[in-house]
């Protein structure tokens, strides 16, 4: 009877575990990159407007997606809709590819610096750039606004190891326009991609800066997709 017991007790502790390792190792890998950033992170907060009610989501656009009637990811048809996203004028690249100088004037958008990975005082990876293509799209099809309190990081997306985030360093909250934040992403990618010979192993990483005291981060990180 004991032998059985044990034998049972094992069985429910397996099962325990087979059903909670998924939500523990994603919070593990939310942690890890939490450790990697100048805030500490909290789940993402939408607000928009769907069929003239305001919906309000917290959580990830995973969660947003429904709402809007759209499954997530979303996977662009094609690149067309990135070839205006931002002024990429005057930039000169290496042979390598790296971008010789990254400071690009955008007075007209409060985008005010740009820093390419390597960084300083991050240990930091560049992400793929096929990868961030279907996170712009992404952020495209979302109205609203994403709500960033302040002294905080939201990870707002990843995709195949390619991460987004947007870390608040001022003292009141910022609500920046969801769609407006793919471009900081499209910018990264302008700048600081490297290895452009080859799309299928292009990457890019870096950080952006708003004039609101925002700043969005792009770099490898593991993740469910």
């Amino acid at each position: 009877m004991k032998i059985l017991q044990l034998a049972l007790y094992m069985v429910v502790c397996v099962a325990i575990s087979v059903i909670a390792f998924p939500a523990l190792a994603q919070d593990a890998e939310l942690a890890t990159g939490a450790t990697q950033l100048p805030w500490p992170v909290s789940p993402l907060e939408w607000s928009g407007n769907i069929n003239g009610e305001e919906v309000n989501v917290t959580g990830s656009f995973e969660d947003i997606f429904p709402h809007l009637g759209l499954g997530y990811p979303q996977i662009p048809p094609n690149d067309d809709h990135l070839a205006n996203t931002t002024a990429v004028s005057n930039i000169k690249h290496t042979a390598s590819g790296e971008v010789e100088s990254a400071l690009v004037e955008r007075a007209t958008t409060g985008k005010w610096n740009t820093l390419c990975i390597p960084i300083r005082g991050w240990d930091w990876q560049r992400a793929y750039v096929w990868a961030l293509k279907v996170v712009i799209y992404n952020f495209s099809a979302v109205p609203g606004v994403c709500k960033i309190p302040a002294h905080s990081c939201k990870r707002m997306q990843c995709y195949y190891g390619s991460t987004v985030y947007v870390c608040n360093d001022s003292d009141r909250e910022v609500r920046p326009e969801c769609k407006y934040l793919g471009s900081f992403v499209q910018d990264i990618i302008n700048l600081c991609s490297v290895n452009r010979e080859n799309p299928k192993i292009t990457r890019a990483g870096g950080q952006e800066f708003e004039i609101e005291g925002y700043n969005v981060i792009v770099k490898q990180e593991s993740c469910g997709w």
